[in-house]
């Protein structure tokens, strides 16, 4: 089963985002848990429901000792330039 398949009705609780050069910090406490050692979970894999002719996002599900994250990555097309990364905590995720 494909990543967005499995967290599509999954409560995500948005931590933080890199957008070009900016940073925005959604939830301090969870991002402190976020920093570390993790394990690479599942993917990389392409995000289809975003997929345009800019680009798209690449998911990734991450474990720690805290629980499951779900990082996604932009990937800009030929032409386009656009940097953003976004980070997800999944307190309901079980793989």
């Amino acid at each position: 089963m494909k990543i967005e398949e499995k967290i599509k009705n999954l409560e995500k609780i948005l931590v933080a985002i890199w957008e070009n050069e900016e940073f925005r910090l959604y939830e301090p406490e969870l991002f402190e848990k976020w920093k570390g050692s993790k394990t690479l979970v599942e993917g990389p894999e392409r995000e289809s429901e975003t997929e345009t002719d800019a680009g798209h996002f690449v998911l990734r599900i991450y474990r720690n000792k805290y629980g499951y994250w779900l990082y996604k990555t932009w990937i800009p097309h030929i032409g386009y330039c656009w940097e953003e990364d976004q980070l997800y905590f999944l307190p309901e995720f079980f793989k």
